[in-house]
């Protein structure tokens, strides 16, 4: 590796070799010297100097015939701007000097003439001062590398993670829909009116749940199905008008609407139930605790009401005025949802073609042409303008199939 260089620079040879002299006598043989009697001098020979080899010092003398001192340290600083400059005069003005520290990162100021132990402590103060910087660069540069390295590693780690994280999740999922469909499959052996009230919970809860809380929707339409599970205990007798949509006694709705809160108990120590139980735990809350209920309580307390005073679309404008005129109750935007609904008693979605279409059918999802523009929108019904603006599309294949209705 090449000895380190401090650059000279002054036009009288005498100083020159004064310093050279003086610099040896304290510092020996821990640099090259090199030597220039003017400021254009000093730049060739500094731009011959080979790359990677240290310059950690240039002294300049300021008054020199051409280009002054100040303007060659002012050079210097834009291809070594980390090398130590110091100023050697006795004419420098005050203005020179903070051009000087402002433009060149000015290290020091010695007049002349110097006295030999300032000059020497100020020459090893700039070597320190050099060095020292170049230490914490090289140190910044290999935690730079190290962090890289790091970070290599940090995703890579994270990314075994996440694969790890998604077995766990995915091994999780099927548990927890495992053990969705055993409750399920409780209430639909204990009665097959149970699979279909629990299928009409379920898409009276999808429904809601698409259009405000997409996001929720798999948590709401589960607490819709395992809301029915305290269900199962009920009286034979009150189970069958319940599960037939026939009139109930105030005192028998209410002994209904306690077997539905049962049910948060029977899935209470199920993980990551918690919600979809605090949602069917808090189904009849007060109305003053309307705004810090959570969304679950507020859709199944509206799509439960609706169902069990409306079960065979029943009474169905008073059932909405008296919805409607609780909004400490009943979420408004959840009722007019459900005011659209034409069939109550069965919301089974099913598939068809255009040419099963018929008028009076429900539209249970959203008509798409086929570009993907909405020509008839989720619960509209099928009237005779309806059903030809439809047939036309299709017959120019410009028409999503196949269709989805209420059955």
């Amino acid at each position: 590796m090449s000895k380190p260089i401090i650059i000279c620079v002054d036009d009288e040879k005498i100083i020159l070799t004064s310093l050279k002299n003086e610099i040896n006598d304290t510092l020996k043989s821990m640099f090259y010297f090199e030597f220039a009697e003017s400021a254009e001098e000093a730049l060739e020979l500094i731009n011959e100097i080979k790359d990677g080899v240290d310059i950690p010092i240039i002294i300049s003398d300021y008054q020199m015939p051409g280009m002054k001192g100040d303007e060659l340290l002012i050079k210097t600083f834009k291809n070594h701007p980390n090398s130590r400059r110091i100023l050697l005069t006795g004419q420098v003005t005050k203005e020179g000097i903070i051009n000087i520290i402002n433009n060149a990162n000015l290290f020091s100021y010695i007049a002349k003439p110097w006295e030999k132990e300032n000059l020497m402590l100020t020459i090893t103060e700039a070597f320190k001062s050099y060095y020292k910087d170049k230490q914490i660069k090289a140190q910044k540069i290999k935690l730079e590398k190290l962090n890289q390295k790091l970070e290599v590693l940090v995703r890579e780690r994270t990314e075994k993670l996440k694969e790890s994280d998604l077995k766990i999740k995915t091994l999780l999922n099927e548990t927890l829909n495992g053990v969705i469909q055993t409750f399920v499959a409780l209430i639909t052996n204990a009665d097959e009116k149970f699979k279909t009230k629990s299928l009409r919970l379920e898409e009276l809860a999808r429904i809601i749940a698409s259009e405000f809380y997409p996001n929720q929707i798999w948590e709401i339409e589960t607490a819709a199905k395992l809301s029915q599970l305290g269900c199962l205990t009920l009286d034979k007798k009150i189970l069958r008008k319940y599960l037939v949509g026939e009139f109930l006694e105030e005192e028998e709705i209410n002994v209904v609407k306690l077997h539905i809160l049962q049910s948060s108990e029977i899935i209470g120590n199920i993980p990551l139930f918690d919600n979809i139980r605090s949602g069917i735990a808090n189904i009849y809350y007060n109305d003053n605790e309307f705004e810090s209920t959570n969304n679950i309580s507020k859709v199944l307390r509206v799509i439960i009401e609706y169902d069990l005073y409306n079960p065979l679309e029943k009474n169905k404008t008073e059932l909405m005025y008296t919805m409607e005129n609780s909004p400490s109750i009943f979420e408004n935007k959840y009722v007019h949802i459900l005011k659209k609904l034409k069939i109550t008693n069965s919301l089974n979605k099913t598939d068809i073609s255009v040419k099963e279409l018929q008028v009076g059918m429900q539209l249970a999802e959203d008509i798409l042409d086929a570009k993907g523009n909405i020509l008839f929108k989720h619960f509209d019904e099928i009237d005779v303008k309806t059903l030809k603006t439809i047939s036309y599309f299709s017959k120019r294949n410009n028409i999503i199939e196949p269709l989805y209705i209420y059955m």
